[in-house]
């Protein structure tokens, strides 16, 4: 089980207050981790809900009272099990492509391996592994580096929004 909560703070606080609760719920196999229901929930709006059935592979989408069923393509992630699955299983060569939800969607990502980069944050200096989600059409692209010394965790997520918005996020502490 995976959880994240994050609320509006400081200048951004100013421009939109709110608050986004995610969670999701799965089993860890020799593939990595396997996401069985994802549900993000955020203010002002319902919330939404996927459950992969993987036994038939098939996602169903819920929000408010529509839902939708898919085939299920593998590997498919979700907002969260996509960022901690690396502790379990690092993507093999140079091209990592895969399906997410965000409740709501199941869309195609691609990310590039780009390789070995030292990052500063305030743990000091780290090792990490860079992956690269280019700008698509759509306007939105993102950069994950993952710590060789913190179990392939995320250190630092650089999104970059439609609007040209970027959402730069940096490790502060690791706690085991």
């Amino acid at each position: 089980t995976i959880v994240s909560e994050a609320v509006t703070s400081g200048i951004a606080a100013l421009f939109s207050k709110g608050a986004i609760q995610r969670g999701s719920k799965g089993t860890v196999t020799p593939d990595g981790l396997r996401p069985e229901i994802y549900r993000d929930e955020r203010t002002g709006r319902p919330p939404a809900v996927a459950r992969l059935d993987w036994k038939n592979r098939v996602i169903t989408l819920e929000e408010q009272s529509e839902s939708q069923r898919m085939a299920l393509p593998d590997p498919t992630h979700d907002r969260l099990s996509f960022l901690y699955g690396f502790a379990f299983r690092l993507p093999q060569g140079k091209d990592y492509r895969f399906a997410m939800t965000d409740g709501r969607h199941l869309s195609a990502y691609h990310y590039l391996v780009i390789g070995k980069d030292s990052l500063a944050t305030p743990l000091g200096n780290l090792d990490t592994l860079k992956l690269v989600r280019e700008r698509g059409e759509d306007g939105q692209g993102s950069e994950v580096w993952l710590s060789a010394e913190h179990h392939w965790l995320p250190v630092r997520i650089r999104v970059t929004e439609k609007d040209g918005t970027v959402i730069d996020q940096v490790v502060t502490a690791i706690r085991y």
